[in-house]
C-alpha cells in the first residue's frame, strides 16, 4: 500500500469505506487537476 502511494496512486481506499471520506477525495482530485 505504502509503495502505491508513494507511486501516486492517491485515490487508495481501505474497505469498508466512509461515503463522505470518498466525496472529499474525488471532489480533492478534481480541484487539484482542474487547476
Amino acid at each position: 500500500v505504502v509503495g502505491g502511494l508513494s507511486l501516486g496512486a492517491e485515490d487508495y481506499l481501505v474497505k469498508p469505506f466512509i461515503p463522505e471520506e470518498l466525496a472529499v477525495r474525488i471532489t480533492k482530485t478534481l480541484a487539484r487537476h482542474a487547476a
